[in-house]
Parts: structure tokens; C-alpha cells; sequence
């Protein structure tokens, strides 16, 4: 009987593109599952059309459309995937990484993500690697050292495919509602959406603002830019995910910092920071406050990424607040209950529409209710 085995493969500005047959063909006799976190291009995945060949999502977005393999989703957060694999409930066999060619230690790098790979990397006793020589490095990112067991391919490189559209009207008037509630020197955290490319712009006049967030993006790159980020403080994230333009900011930036999950995930970790505001976006929403931040009518199209972790970090941080940001133009935004919430209600500490601020930290269930219906159109 065939065994099964697992091989996660690694995300951030340079994704995997040239690696999966090569990965695939390492484990002729066994069923092989891809593990995916975020993926955003296409580019290379026809090759997972194989016999005996599986593919696990954390994040199914733009990239898995176009699968022809059977897929199925795990909705993890980037901490519970960090948490699986370091307690051994996920035991990757493999990891499949662009990453730098050797320096003259034989030492690699994998240059613009950190994150859950961490963890996967030290436990996987084989890592296939697709060799980029024009890969940057980011400090922060892990390395891998000459003597592990490594397969190495070329990699090619795909166009950058955003994971944000732009913003809209709508946008910015929910993002001027969120800015309200951001002081001067706070600790903020942005997640992934038109909404928040809007808020880069809508937080211009802030004044030493502190970037601890996953996905090092353009949202993030324009506040350093404008001078809304603490010149002194470093910029943390868990990747950076952009195109070239921001490859070069983040590469010459002094304060660019990529964390391992045990840190940039864990809620522990981010509540030691006062003052921290974690912003995210919301499909729905439920009269108690809990978030879906995953499905519509059933469907996967995004996975739960950071935010359960920055909003319970951002909702114990002294002096913090867990935002949620949904747009009401779209059908069924408010429900009178979620059965499996992206974020439950109780590290929810408001809501933001286009309608207004429902501030709920410290509220009853009846004063919730109430309070997010004003924010919805009756």
C-alpha cells in the first residue's frame, strides 16, 4: 500500500514555478500532497496534473483557479500551520522553495519570506529547491545549510499578481472611518484588500506609526514613503509580497525585518506590544460579532492567513483594538450567525462599514447587536 507524503511549498514574492515534478518524482511509489499557503500565480501548476498527485490550500486564491487536480481546502491560520508542524500533527517530508544560490559556505537563502517556512524547513528531511540568482534577501529570512539533503532545479520567475484590487470610493470612505480610530505612534498591523490600499493614503497625516504585519506589501511601502512610520523602529513582517518596485525599497531599507511565526503569529508575542491595532477585512459578519472571513455561499475564496492571530493579539495588547472593515454593498454582509467564524466574536473589538464605527470591546450581547446594525443599511 502507498504512503502518503507531504510537501509544503513556500510562498512570498518568489513563488515556486519549475519544482513540482522534479519534487513529485523524488517519491515515485507514494501519493503526494502539495501543501499551499498563499498562492497567487498560475504560473507552473499545470505540472501538479499527475497520477496520485493531491493539492492542500490554506489559501486558495488567484493561483488555484485554474487546477485540474483534485484540491481541497485547510483552513488553517499561519499560526496553527506553525503549531502543527513544530508538535509534529504536520510532518512535511519534503519543502519545496526558491531560494539563493550557495555563498561560499555552501548556505542558502530563501530571501523574501519567513513565517510557517521556518518551521518546515528545520523539520523536512529533504528540500527541493528552485535556484534563483537574482533572488534579494531580506534580513530575517532562514537559511538553509550545506549539509541538508536538497534537489535543486532552476527556478522561473512569473509575473507579480497582487492579491489587492484598487480601491474604490467605497473604500476610502470606510478606510477614513478606520483612520479616525488610529492614534499618533500606534502599532498597526494591515491585512489584505482594496480597503486597505485605501488606508495607506487615508493615514498620511499619522505620525510614527509602527508596521508589525504579515505580508510586507505596497500598503506598508507607501506609509514609509509618506512619512507616516517611525523612522527609528523596525518594519516586521512575515513576507514581503510585491513587484519589483517594492523588492528594491525593501532591499535597501535599514529597518526591514522578516519574523518565524513563533513570533509575527503568535498572539502572546504581539499583545507584549501596547497600543497595537490589527486591521482586517471581513466578508460577513454575525449580530454578535463574530467574522467570516473565508466563504461566500459556501465557497473558499480566501483562508484565515493572520488574522486570528493579530486580532487576539491586538484585542489583549494594552490600549489595543481588533478591527474588521466590510463593505455592505454585497449581499448577506450581515447574518444573524456564523457557525465556523473566521474570528470569533469575543477578539472582535469593532466593526467599520461604510456606514460608520460599531465599537464593541467591553459591550453586552445586546448592546453588540444593536450597535452593528447601525453600521448596516436598514
Amino acid at each position: 500500500m502507498n504512503s502518503t507524503k507531504i510537501i509544503l511549498v513556500g510562498e512570498g514574492t518568489a513563488e515556486p514555478t519549475t519544482g513540482f515534478q522534479l519534487a513529485r518524482n523524488f517519491f515515485p511509489n507514494d501519493n503526494v500532497t502539495f501543501y499551499f499557503g498563499v498562492r497567487r500565480t498560475t504560473e507552473g501548476l499545470e505540472q501538479l496534473d499527475m497520477p496520485d498527485t493531491k493539492v492542500v490550500a490554506n489559501f486558495p486564491g488567484r493561483g488555484m483557479r485554474d487546477i485540474t487536480c483534485p484540491i481541497s481546502v485547510c483552513s488553517l491560520s499561519s499560526y496553527a500551520v506553525h503549531r502543527a508542524i513544530i508538535s509534529g500533527r504536520l510532518k512535511p517530508d519534503a519543502v519545496l522553495v526558491v531560494a539563493t544560490p550557495p555563498d561560499d559556505n555552501g548556505i542558502r537563502s530563501i530571501g523574501t519570506a519567513n513565517g510557517p517556512i521556518a518551521a518546515a524547513l528545520k523539520e523536512a528531511p529533504v528540500i527541493f529547491i528552485e535556484e534563483f540568482s537574482d533572488l534579494k534577501v531580506i534580513p530575517g529570512a532562514p537559511t538553509i545549510p550545506g549539509d541538508r539533503e536538497i534537489q535543486v532545479i532552476s527556478h522561473k520567475p512569473a509575473a507579480f499578481t497582487a492579491l489587492s484590487r484598487r480601491p474604490d470610493e467605497a473604500d476610502i470612505i470606510i478606510a477614513r472611518h478606520i483612520a479616525s480610530l488610529i492614534p499618533d505612534s500606534a502599532a498597526i498591523q494591515l491585512g489584505v484588500g482594496g480597503i486597505i490600499e485605501a488606508l495607506s493614503q487615508t493615514l498620511i497625516n499619522k505620525k510614527d506609526l509602527i508596521s508589525i504585519s504579515g505580508a510586507i506589501g505596497s500598503a506598508i511601502r507607501q506609509l514609509d514613503e509618506q512619512g507616516s512610520l517611525n523612522p527609528h523602529h523596525k518594519i516586521y513582517g512575515s513576507s514581503l509580497v510585491g513587484d519589483d518596485e517594492l523588492i528594491q525599497w525593501a532591499e535597501n531599507h535599514p529597518l526591514i525585518e522578516l519574523l518565524p511565526s513563533d513570533k509575527i503569529h503568535n498572539p502572546r508575542w504581539l499583545a507584549q506590544t501596547p497600543h497595537f491595532y490589527s486591521i482586517n477585512i471581513a466578508i460577513s459578519a454575525d449580530l454578535g460579532g463574530n467574522i467570516n472571513a473565508e466563504t461566500i455561499a459556501g465557497r473558499h475564496i480566501s483562508g484565515k492567513g493572520g488574522s486570528p492571530s493579530f486580532s487576539k493579539g491586538a484585542h489583549l495588547s494594552e490600549n489595543g483594538l481588533s478591527i474588521f472593515a466590510l463593505r455592505t454593498d454585497k449581499e448577506n454582509t450581515l447574518v444573524n450567525y456564523i457557525e465556523k467564524p473566521t474570528v470569533h466574536a469575543r477578539f472582535v473589538d469593532c466593526l467599520v462599514t461604510e456606514k460608520g464605527v460599531a465599537i464593541l470591546k467591553g459591550k453586552s450581547s445586546k448592546e453588540r447587536a444593536t450597535l452593528i446594525q447601525s453600521i448596516f443599511p436598514h
